[in-house]
């Protein structure tokens, strides 16, 4: 069996459902899905609210996984809200992960419900704040591309 991604776009953030089978290739499958979401909306802010049925992963696959993520992460998603809905999950391998994609620089927290996930991914209302990606594209030509970064009062650097 493989899993089902459903992404729902609010203003602040992107709220991504996965459900399916917890497997190592399923995984990184679905982390791929949750980093071309955020990049082809431009919001840097997300939520995984993962309902992944079957084993825990071995902490090595759970490891592997987080790291090779981590790589293309920043500047697209700049703040991951993550919910494990399975019980049946091991609290040691969601704490691994969450500390795995830190040390790799990667603004993620675990939580026990969406609706703390939601709490703490809203941020304050106006230009710049951080559910949207500071990085505006501005022009592309001749292989090239042009961006600038957005500051919270709306203008530019």
């Amino acid at each position: 069996m493989g899993y089902k991604v459903l992404v729902e776009k609010t203003d602040r953030y992107l709220h991504v459902r996965v459900t399916g089978e917890n497997t190592p290739e399923n995984g990184r499958a679905y982390l791929g899905d949750v980093y071309q979401a955020c990049a082809g909306s431009g919001i840097s802010a997300v939520l995984v609210e993962e309902d992944l049925r079957g084993q825990a992963l071995d902490p090595v696959d759970v490891y592997r996984i987080i790291a090779e993520s981590s790589a293309q992460t920043a500047p697209i998603i700049q703040k991951i809200g993550y919910v494990d809905l399975n019980s049946e999950r091991s609290v040691a391998n969601i704490s691994l992960g969450e500390a795995v994609a830190r040390d790799h620089g990667v603004n993620v927290r675990a939580f026990p419900t969406v609706a703390a996930a939601e709490h703490w991914l809203a941020p304050p209302e106006g230009p710049g704040s951080p559910g949207r990606n500071p990085w505006t594209k501005l022009a592309a030509s001749g292989g090239s591309t042009a961006f600038e970064r957005r500051l919270p009062d709306g203008s530019s650097v």
